[in-house]
């Protein structure tokens, strides 16, 4: 089963976000994202705790594929940032995982962030073209 890591700030509330997810999982890929923030009023998340420490890397660096999903909240987001860094950093290293990233509502992008955005690939925001182009990346 081919591995995807979708960095999101809560993403969850995004309902072509959701979709998407459901989509892929529908398609058999295994999705892991970040975890959601401690803002949206779900409490804590487990992910965090260990989180800068070792799981991130971890989880980034096992999957095969990474997206940054980009919503109003993503791009003045430090922790965003540091996922994205690291996802860049680890496919310079290791050449995986193949970098890409979603901009469902065309949201602007932080200047700081965007180095790291040249070096993905822009995905559709309609799920079938998502899926063929990830797709043909994993032949």
């Amino acid at each position: 089963m081919k591995k995807i890591f979708i960095t999101w700030y809560d993403g969850f509330l995004n309902q072509n976000a959701k979709s998407l997810i459901s989509y892929l999982q529908g398609e058999g890929y295994a999705i892991e994202t970040s975890p959601y923030s401690p803002h949206c009023g779900l409490g804590h998340d487990p992910k965090w705790d260990n989180w800068y420490s070792a799981d991130l890397s971890r989880h980034i660096s096992a999957s095969d594929i990474y997206i940054a999903c980009i919503t109003d909240s993503w791009s003045g987001s430090s922790w965003m940032g540091q996922e994205l860094s690291v996802a860049y950093w680890c496919y310079h290293k290791n050449n995986k995982p193949k970098m890409y990233h979603i901009n469902f509502d065309n949201c602007g992008i932080d200047i700081g962030l965007v180095v790291f955005l040249k070096n993905s690939i822009e995905l559709p925001t309609d799920n079938d073209g998502a899926l063929k182009i990830l797709s043909g990346d994993m032949l």
